[in-house]
């Protein structure tokens, strides 16, 4: 998970500066950014039954040779020059697709690998690994970009991919169980809604982690053009400010995981009223 959040950090961040400098245009970087976000708001359900029903360890690892194989692509088109914005905005398509079969499976798979008293250390070694990478990677995706090329970025984006496929076969094989009423897809997918909707707090997680996503989250992918408009600077400045937000995420994620669970609910309403805050003092 390393090698795959590191990629991601980076490709995020060589993604985001590259539209925005060869096009200029504030629009064209949230159409490369919806690209991606359409398949990743309604692709997971489908992906969480296909984890359901077949190997997870076999979905993880295509789904991480398919994230590899087009991030290569990309890099061989900016290297040759031949890169065009409607290229990327494909390339976020296919990687919105790869991450909304990849992420169910890998969050599901974590319960088979290890006792049912560790889960909780699990999932929070899974949230410390995640907001390091958020705070590593982006610095030094900004520093490569501005020293060595974008298409360079790509390329070690690919070599850590690559990586994480050799990584994920070390893991044991751990089949996924059939549905026992030979369900179908469709029907899967409505039991999982309709669970979700019985429990009311759910439905409220699932809301405000929507309302962050899509309030919140943006503002992360207009960083190019403060940086190149109002700061003037590089890549490598953007690199510092995306890691300064990993370096945020990662002092949050050890203040939740310090925090009682009494008092979790609060942490969350303050943290998500303190991110508004923050916005409109920007």
């Amino acid at each position: 998970m390393l090698f795959v959040m590191s990629a991601t950090q980076m490709q995020m961040l060589a993604r985001g500066y590259l539209i925005y400098d060869i096009t200029g245009s504030a629009s064209i970087l949230g159409y490369i950014h919806l690209g991606m976000a359409v398949p990743m708001l309604t692709v997971p359900l489908f992906g969480g039954v296909i984890a359901d029903r077949f190997s997870r360890k076999t979905i993880i690892q295509c789904a991480q040779i398919a994230l590899a194989g087009q991030t290569l692509v990309l890099g061989l088109l900016i290297h040759f020059n031949l890169i065009i914005w409607q290229y990327v905005l494909v390339e976020s398509l296919i990687n919105g697709c790869a991450w909304s079969f990849l992420m169910p499976a890998r969050q599901a798979i974590i319960p088979q690998l290890i006792s049912q008293q560790n889960i909780s250390n699990a999932l929070a070694l899974n949230a410390a690994a995640h907001a390091f990478c958020m705070a590593a990677a982006p610095a030094i995706a900004g520093v490569l970009y501005a020293y060595v090329g974008p298409w360079n970025v790509y390329y070690i984006v690919v070599i850590l991919g690559l990586l994480s496929v050799i990584l994920t076969a070390l893991i044991p094989r751990v089949e996924s169980m059939p549905s026992p009423d030979n369900s179908s897809v469709l029907r899967e997918m409505l039991e999982g809604l309709n669970y979700i909707r019985s429990m009311p707090i759910l439905v409220v997680l699932l809301l405000l982690g929507l309302a962050t996503t899509m309030l919140a989250m943006p503002f992360k992918f207009i960083l190019p053009v403060f940086v190149i408009d109002v700061y003037r600077q590089g890549p490598d400045s953007m690199g510092a400010l995306m890691a300064l937000l990993g370096v945020g995420s990662t002092v949050g994620a050890l203040y939740a995981a310090a925090t009682g669970r009494g008092r979790r609910g609060i942490t969350l309403i303050v943290a998500s009223f303190l991110s508004g805050i923050s916005l409109l003092l920007i």
